[in-house]
């Protein structure tokens, strides 16, 4: 993604190589780095209780072969923090899933996650 693509309804700031986006429509933190067209694309999903910065030092090894896609699950790391038990079904995490997929445009991908 270039600055010329950003998503609507997210802000996209690079850190180095890798670029930082939140998305205001469902309040998801994400990290990526320049995707092109030619590599596939790994999507890191980290565990309960953790961040996406748990998968950082992945970054610098496969950014030069692979589209990475990482970001933090609602309620942590920098993601939206909600009040209602609801809000953390797992429904709405793989709702969330879906957006950042979409707002980045991507079709296929493999799913890293511990």
């Amino acid at each position: 993604m270039t600055a010329e693509m950003k998503p609507l309804n997210s802000e996209v700031r690079e850190i180095g190589s890798m670029k930082e986006g939140y998305d205001k429509v469902r309040g998801i933190s994400y990290r990526s780095n320049a995707f092109a067209f030619n590599r596939e694309t790994v999507v890191f999903i980290h565990g309960l209780g953790a961040a996406c910065s748990i998968w950082s030092s992945f970054e610098p090894l496969l950014e030069q072969h692979f589209n990475i896609l990482t970001y933090d699950l609602r309620g942590h790391g920098l993601s939206q923090k909600y009040d209602r038990y609801a809000d953390y079904d797992l429904e709405c995490f793989a709702a969330d899933l879906h957006r950042v997929l979409e707002l980045l445009d991507i079709k296929f991908c493999t799913l890293v996650s511990h």
